[in-house]
């Protein structure tokens, strides 16, 4: 699989934040299967220690969730180093990272940065799920989310439904169009060529006296090309 999707629980809304919770998981985009996951709880004193801060309004955030929430984030904590090098064992090199960019990959550079390190992955390499909304030719799509919100595997998981649903009204928004132009020989020989200019150079150079040359445009329809239309561009006297 070649995508995966990240969600950070944060106690800061600025990019350097202390991260409380790091969850990924692996997914196809076409299809919606997931793969491999990843999740782990860091600890607020050892972020604190390298530099991350916290702030009030998003403590006093935290303290209005489920306890279901709380409980996910706040348990069975490790170092940021651990769980840092953990996830560069997890990902894969080229794999695209999805999640709202705007968070959850600046909470996370920030975090390498804190233990003296670049991320597993290139910054080309990341991929936002607010740009692929805009994209859509739907504003929202609705799914039916599972697991308990504002855990980041739950939260992963959830994403990911969301992300390929906008892919796939994307796709069916989207016509895959080629056009080419053949020439048909007195034979009943044909060649065929991906511009006009070349066809008409052509033209003139077959051995055996063209017939006609025309225009077809496919299109690319349940599975197969199919011929859309087709325009007669120039025919022999007869």
């Amino acid at each position: 699989m070649k995508d995966m999707m990240i969600d950070l629980e944060a106690l800061g809304k600025q990019t350097n934040g202390v991260v409380l919770q790091l969850g990924a998981v692996y997914f196809d985009r076409k299809t919606g299967e997931m793969g491999p996951d990843f999740s782990y709880n860091i600890r607020i004193d050892d972020c604190r220690a390298k530099g991350l801060e916290v702030d009030g309004d998003t403590i006093r955030w935290w303290l209005n969730q489920s306890k279901e929430a709380r409980e996910a984030v706040f348990k069975n904590a490790r170092d940021l180093g651990w769980v840092l090098a953990k996830f560069r064992e997890f990902y894969t090199k080229e794999t695209k990272v999805w999640c709202h960019t705007s968070f959850d990959i600046c909470h996370l550079l920030s975090a390498y940065e804190a233990i003296g390190e670049k991320p597993p992955f290139a910054w080309w390499d990341s991929r936002d799920i607010t740009t692929l909304e805009d994209l859509s030719p739907v504003e929202s799509v609705e799914i039916e989310e599972t697991g308990v919100k504002h855990n980041a595997i739950d939260d992963c998981k959830n994403q990911i439904a969301y992300v390929v649903k906008h892919f796939k009204k994307l796709k069916a928004s989207v016509r895959d169009v080629i056009k080419k132009w053949k020439i048909v020989l007195e034979g009943g020989s044909e060649f065929e060529y991906l511009t006009e200019k070349r066809a008409r150079d052509e033209l003139g150079r077959h051995g055996p006296k063209p017939k006609k040359m025309y225009s077809v445009v496919y299109v690319y329809t349940d599975g197969r090309w199919i011929e859309d239309e087709v325009k007669i561009i120039w025919e022999a006297e007869k």
